[in-house]
Order: C-alpha cells, then sequence, then structure tokens
C-alpha cells in the first residue's frame, strides 16, 4: 500500500478546509455590509436666541450611513446619560416623530446634516448628554457622549 495517498487526502482535505473558511468569512462580511449602520456626529452647537426672544441651544448632527441600504430617521432625541452602561439614559427632549416615508432619508454610504433645537431651560448644565436617533429598520444610534456645562448661555 502507498504511504503518499494518506498525506495527499490530508493536504486536498486541509485545502479545501481553508477555502471553506475563506468562504464563510467573505458571506460574513457581505452579511454585515449590507446592514444600514448610522453613525450619529455632532457637527456643531451654539446658543442662539430666537425670534420670541428664548434662548437655546442649536446643534447641527451629521449622520452617516455606513450600510448598503438606505435608511430613515423616525426621531431624534436628546437623553441625559447617567451611568456607565449605554442604555442608562434618561430622556430630556424627544424631537417630532417624523409620519412614515416622511423623515430624513440617509442614502447608502453616504451622509447628510440635520438642525435640532433645544431651549435652553430643558438641558441640564452638568452631566453628559448624547442624541439618540431611531431608525426606521428599529435601530437605535447614539452619537457621543458630551458635556453641555462647555456651552453656557449668557444670562
Amino acid at each position: 500500500m502507498d504511504k503518499t495517498l494518506p498525506v495527499v487526502a490530508i493536504i486536498i482535505s486541509s485545502v479545501s478546509a481553508l477555502f471553506t473558511g475563506i468562504n464563510v468569512v467573505v458571506g460574513y462580511r457581505t452579511y454585515r455590509r449590507v446592514h444600514p449602520k448610522v453613525k450619529v456626529r455632532i457637527f456643531r452647537r451654539s446658543v442662539v436666541t430666537n425670534r420670541d426672544g428664548v434662548k437655546e441651544y442649536q446643534y447641527v448632527l451629521r449622520f452617516r450611513n455606513m450600510g448598503a441600504n438606505p435608511v430613515s430617521i423616525e426621531r431624534i432625541e436628546l437623553v441625559k446619560h447617567v451611568r456607565w452602561h449605554r442604555k442608562d439614559t434618561l430622556p430630556l427632549l424627544k424631537g417630532e416623530r417624523f409620519l412614515p416615508g416622511e423623515g430624513e432619508r440617509v442614502p447608502p454610504f453616504d451622509g447628510i446634516t440635520h438642525g435640532f433645537s433645544a431651549p435652553v431651560r430643558t438641558v441640564p448644565m452638568s452631566g453628559r448628554c448624547r442624541f439618540r436617533v431611531l431608525l426606521s429598520n428599529g435601530r437605535t444610534a447614539m452619537s457621543r457622549k458630551f458635556h453641555q456645562s462647555r456651552l453656557k448661555p449668557d444670562d
């Protein structure tokens, strides 16, 4: 009996297993790329006085969709971060809920900017805040935490 036959079979099965593993990795990466993934960034913030003489915070938010499918924004909320865990937040101000098909649409591999304003009295001056964005696919996207106390209105 030839002793090289088992060695050849082991080499062929190892190469086949390697190609199968590469195929699994490529399939998983394709699966992850197709889903919409929105990143929220605070582009600019300032304190302004509106027409009624009320001071309010003006935020310009940037939404970037890193996925291959478009997604719509249903609601933007300003929340206060209360603990170390990502989900431990207290809602401070809920933006208007967009009707289905009416919300801002974020195209795939692209981004949009959106304005958000909050009266000064609704935003606490201590602690960390962040924006929570509810998406049309049922997911939420969060911005980074920021300290509101660094942006003080002139009273």
